[in-house]
């Protein structure tokens, strides 16, 4: 593509030297123009200061060069006739290209502030505009005589900074894909050679002239390149290899979770043989010491052995819900389904409780609709759901106060069980804590914290086992009420 556009030119160039100007102008203004859109719209993703830092000053230097060349001697849209003001913008714009590219690798590991940047270069812009069309530069073409010193030794020294660029950014090549670092080098490399064609001109429309147009075309071919890559094609290469690196993190994280998750079991079944076996023995024997089943013991010792049986029974409920709620994550909890009567349940559950609730001189309520149907569910997880809800609201309930159990069937024939207190009642940000596994709620009420918050969270997970909901409404100092409901399919007719 390059080299028939090049050969294009050359034919161009041959006949008619202003339109091989222009177009060769206009490419280096276009990839100008690219080079800001493309750096400015990429840049919140691709974050390429490098690219960012020359698109700023590449704008501002295609709008010198857009003076250059509409003010080109031939052009006739401006009122001066001699070459020198087209002259003066060229070198502007040289001097802005070599500082860029002088000062460019210095954001391969900075940061690049764009707006302050951006306005930087437009304000010099500026500034050197007026300088020239005030006429406060120095001429750099005198028609006759050809260049002035001070354009030669401009080109010189703009030869100079680019050399310095040019080894600035092999010291810095390392923070450069390789192509894009190769692509930036030989645009410096054709660029200091355009220069040095430009200080051998006589005539504007000279041989020099146009072979440093062309020199100046490639290198510009070159920087175009570069933004394709880096901006166009690698993010796309880089997503895709990011894509690929964090499919294989998530593949390997879901091979330690799923072997972490297959510890967890392995250590719940281990916990239930070693800690169940020897708790039920000293359950046993304890019991068997309080009953003095094998002869009297002092009050003492029949004291220490009632509290080492109530210990001993807590301690196993509570690995049993720690087990529970494990077995609920692990999805290997199973359910030992039959049909139900509600209403033994309900008062199977009221009548286990009843002693807390007297101890508590609670009045305690039980009543159900549904005994014209029955429910197709797991009796012992269902009693410990009820049993669960009961034992949390006669313990958050102070003397005085109602609990209530209710059971019936809702007008899509599901069976809904309500579990009612008039206690402290929970903020929205205290039901939360309670439904998160080993989240407690402080309460006067409970001074010795006889639970390690599973409570709730091992009855949402046994409802929601069963196919069923539960949902808690609570008011702050008024109460509590928590409602199970159970799909209408494990209804069944009496």
């Amino acid at each position: 593509m390059p080299a028939l556009l090049a050969v294009a030119l050359g034919f161009i160039s041959y006949h008619h030297f202003l339109l091989f100007h222009t177009l060769a102008e206009l490419f280096a203004i276009g990839v100008a123009a690219l080079m800001c859109i493309v750096a400015w719209q990429t840049y919140e993703f691709s974050r390429n200061n490098f690219l960012m830092f020359l698109a700023c000053g590449y704008f501002w230097i295609g709008g010198i060069d857009i003076v250059h060349t509409l003010i080109y001697k031939g052009m006739n849209l401006y009122p001066e006739t001699s070459a020198n003001p087209a002259t003066q913008f060229w070198i502007i714009g040289r001097y802005m290209e070599a500082l860029l590219l002088l000062s460019a690798p210095l954001f391969l590991l900075r940061t690049v502030e764009r707006w302050p940047t951006f306005l930087f270069f437009g304000a010099g812009s500026f500034v050197m505009y007026f300088l020239v069309m005030s006429g406060n530069f120095p001429d750099a073409f005198i028609d006759g005589q050809g260049l002035t010193q001070f354009k030669i030794i401009s080109e010189y020294i703009i030869i100079v900074m680019l050399a310095g660029a040019l080894l600035h950014l092999i010291e810095k090549r390392g923070h450069l894909e390789s192509r894009i670092f190769l692509l930036m080098a030989c645009s410096i490399v054709l660029t200091m050679a355009a220069e040095l064609c430009f200080t051998f001109y006589v005539d504007v429309y000279g041989l020099p002239n146009i072979i440093g147009h062309f020199f100046k075309f490639l290198s510009y071919w070159l920087i175009f390149s570069a933004i394709i890559i880096s901006s166009l094609r690698k993010p796309y290469f880089v997503l895709e290899q990011q894509v690929q690196a964090r499919t294989r993190e998530l593949s390997t994280s879901m091979e330690k979770t799923t072997a972490a998750s297959r510890a967890k079991s392995e250590l719940m079944a281990n916990m239930s043989h070693e800690l169940r076996t020897p708790l039920n023995a000293i359950i046993g024997f304890s019991s068997t010491m309080k009953e003095q089943l094998f002869g009297p013991l002092n009050e003492k010792y029949i004291e220490y052995a009632g509290d080492i049986n109530s210990s001993g029974e807590h301690l196993l409920d509570l690995i049993n819900d720690i087990l529970n709620v494990s077995a609920i994550e692990a999805g290997k909890l199973e359910l030992h389904e039959e049909t139900l009567d509600i209403a033994k349940i309900v008062e199977t559950s009221r009548r286990m409780v009843s002693g807390r609730a007297e101890k508590g001189r609670l009045a305690l309520n039980a009543s159900t609709d549904s005994a014209t149907a029955t429910l197709k569910a797991d009796k012992r997880r269902l009693l410990q759901i009820l049993l669960n809800l009961l034992s949390n609201a006669i313990k958050f309930t102070p003397a005085g106060g109602e609990v209530s159990i209710s059971a019936n069937l809702d007008d899509s024939n599901a069976h809904v069980f309500k579990v009612s207190d008039t206690g402290i009642g929970l903020d929205p940000d205290e039901v939360t804590k309670a439904m998160s596994s080993f989240g407690q709620v402080e309460s006067s009420l409970v001074r010795n914290r006889d639970g390690v918050g599973l409570g709730l969270p091992l009855t949402q997970g046994l409802v929601e086992l069963h196919g069923g909901t539960f949902d808690i409404n609570s008011v702050k100092g008024q109460g509590t009420t928590v409602t199970v409901r159970f799909p209408p399919e494990r209804t069944l007719a009496s």
